[in-house]
């Protein structure tokens, strides 16, 4: 037998916010039981009860017994040795109309897991509707437009432009490139053909689904009384869900000066590597009637000279 303190039992139940009803159906006694115990009108009770008790109360049973009292010498007797606790047991418990057996837990810690449960679905519900909504919204792609074109060219010579697009994003979609010419600077020919809008604007209409390439043969004309550098400036509309429009980048700037625009390093004659990089940069516009032949005839001589009254050049031997 055991003696245990009611303040303390009751202190702990309300911490907890267990009901009178939860403790009995636990510990196996009625809810006047419980009662008494916690008014300390019955504090002497079996150990296997308050072992009970105590795991219900979340605490050790010493928690619970009354300090410095031992449980053997404070046990009241009743007639014949008998404990005065309250009966115990199924039958008690069956005469009790307090008693109800099996009981959930009241409103205490327990009684929040079912809840905790059944928000785990609602919450799941919350994030597939927000992906759902996440993936309805335009994501943003990167859409890029790049010019390659030589530094320099002779004045009235031909010389190749080439444009390439990127898009990061699979599916085909409308795109208009727009390429605005300098001054004194002609279209002669382009692939796919270019549509010549007023003041030498340039436009290509194509579907975008992978990398798209335009490139097209110009030339510029100059006089002594103008400025030698032209500048070429240019953009890329791509239709989605929304119009995107990328400047193009790149080479912009071209110097008109008496040198081969194969002839990098402008030295009057062209190198093996710069007659790679012809035909790895601009070996497109082969196709357009771009003289590559007679850049090889340039490489295989000894240089070139420009003839400014011809407007031409000569190769040496």
């Amino acid at each position: 037998m055991v003696q245990v303190s009611g303040p303390r039992i009751r202190g702990l139940r309300e911490g907890l916010e267990l009901t009178q009803l939860y403790l009995a159906t636990v510990v196996g006694v009625t809810t006047e039981t419980i009662s008494r115990w916690e008014r300390s009108e019955s504090p002497t009770i079996k150990k296997e009860n308050g072992l009970k008790l105590a795991a219900a109360l979340e605490v050790e049973l010493t928690e619970l017994l009354v300090p410095g009292v031992e449980a053997e010498k404070t046990a009241r007797e009743g007639a014949g040795g008998q404990s005065v606790e309250e009966p115990v047991g199924p039958s008690s418990a069956e005469h009790d109309p307090e008693t109800v057996s099996p009981v959930r837990p009241g409103p205490g810690r327990q009684s929040f897991r079912p809840l905790l449960w059944g928000l785990i679905p609602i919450v799941f519900l919350i994030v597939a509707w927000f992906l759902r909504d996440l993936s309805s919204v335009p994501q943003p792609f990167t859409l890029e437009a790049i010019r390659v074109l030589p530094t320099h060219s002779a004045p009235g010579q031909v010389f190749p432009v080439v444009i390439r697009v990127t898009a990061d994003d699979e599916n085909s979609s409308s795109l208009l490139i727009r390429e605005q010419l300098p001054p004194r600077c002609v279209l002669v020919s382009s692939l796919p053909k270019a549509l010549e809008a007023a003041e030498g604007q340039l436009k290509w209409l194509g579907r975008e689904g992978g990398d798209v390439q335009v490139v097209y043969l110009a030339r510029c004309e100059t006089q002594a009384d103008v400025q030698t550098q032209v500048s070429f400036r240019g953009s890329v509309l791509l239709r989605r869900e929304r119009h995107q429009e990328s400047e193009i980048v790149g080479a912009s700037q071209l110097e008109l000066q008496p040198f081969h625009w194969a002839d990098q390093d402008r030295d009057q004659r062209i190198s093996d590597e710069e007659v790679l990089d012809v035909h790895d940069d601009f070996g497109v516009a082969e196709g357009l009637g771009l003289d590559v032949d007679r850049i090889e005839e340039m490489w295989l001589g000894s240089g070139y000279r420009w003839l400014p009254e011809q407007q031409a050049f000569e190769i040496l031997p």
